[in-house]
Formats: structure tokens, sequence, C-alpha cells
């Protein structure tokens, strides 16, 4: 299964996706709290639901929004690299030491 980069690039992209993808989950999760709640033979209905085409469509979406997810952490983590290897390492550890600490106000209540 490929993934199109171009789904990572976009937040409103990456958003419509998981709205989709949640609007396709809603109807099957409704079915199974449905079956839970009314049917006594629910865990062999589970079993049989695991089986069907539904539930190899279900895991379908479920595996490629984890990897649309991994590749754009993977993505993310190089963007980061990048800008590592242009900061010089002094300025680095400057960053790095004036972001760790920082001088909160405290805080008065009355």
């Amino acid at each position: 299964m490929k993934v199109d980069k171009n789904e990572c690039t976009n937040l409103k992209t990456r958003q419509n996706a998981f709205d989709h993808c949640k609007a396709i989950l809603a109807p099957m999760k409704d079915q199974c709290m449905a079956l839970r709640q009314c049917c006594p033979s629910y865990l062999r209905c589970a079993k049989l639901m695991m089986q069907t085409n539904i539930s190899r469509k279900y895991n379908d979406i479920l595996n490629r929004t984890k990897e649309i997810q991994s590749n754009c952490e993977k993505k993310i983590m190089a963007t980061l690299k990048s800008f590592l290897l242009l900061i010089p390492k002094k300025s680095f550890i400057q960053i790095i030491i004036h972001s760790s600490f920082k001088i909160i106000p405290p805080s008065y209540s009355f």
C-alpha cells in the first residue's frame, strides 16, 4: 500500500482524512454497540464479524491510518534533523539552555 506524501503536508488534508475515516467507522461501531447490548451471544457474533468483509475494511483503514501517521512522523523528524544541521553547535546549545530556563513569575491569588 503506497502512501501519498501530499497527505502529510497539509493539516487541513490530514484533518479531512481523519474526519472521513471517523465517518466511515461510526456506523460500524454503532452496529457493534447495538449487538453488544441486545444479543446474548455477542462473543460468537463478534468472532463472526472478525471474519467478514467489513472487518477487513476496518483493519485496512486502521492500518492505512497508522501508515500515514508513521510517514508523517518520519517526515517531521527529517525536517527537524535538517534544521539541526543548519544551526551551529554552539548556537544550538544556547537555544536549548535559553528555552530550558524560563523565568516564571509567581502567581498571586487573593
